[in-house]
């Protein structure tokens, strides 16, 4: 059972860390008067080489984003207490958050 919380939390931390990111990244000052081409370079060239490819296609981010979220949201509600529902569906939010923003 506390490996599965653990998962859950590193899951949430996870997806948690790239959508926070992504929220101060756009309100840094310098940013909000770019162009958008010109903004999701400067964004992907901020990140390490290794994850460049992975973020210039936003559908894959965004899927792997949504199943992190779903996972550890499930995880957390299966483990029957107040706190790990709250945090279950505080990752349902985010993952349907990321659903949105798909489309």
């Amino acid at each position: 059972m506390k490996k599965k919380i653990i998962l859950a939390f590193i899951l949430l931390f996870l997806g948690l860390s790239r959508v926070v990111d992504w929220i101060i990244f756009s309100s840094i000052k310098e940013n909000e008067n770019m162009d958008w081409t010109a903004f999701k370079i400067k964004y992907n060239e901020r990140l390490p080489s290794f994850l460049q490819p992975l973020y210039q296609k936003p559908i894959i981010i965004t899927v792997i984003l949504m199943i992190c979220f779903t996972i550890s949201g499930l995880l957390f509600i299966n483990a029957r207490k107040k706190i790990f529902f709250v945090l279950g569906v505080l990752s349902f939010v985010l993952g349907f958050w990321q659903l949105f923003s798909l489309m």
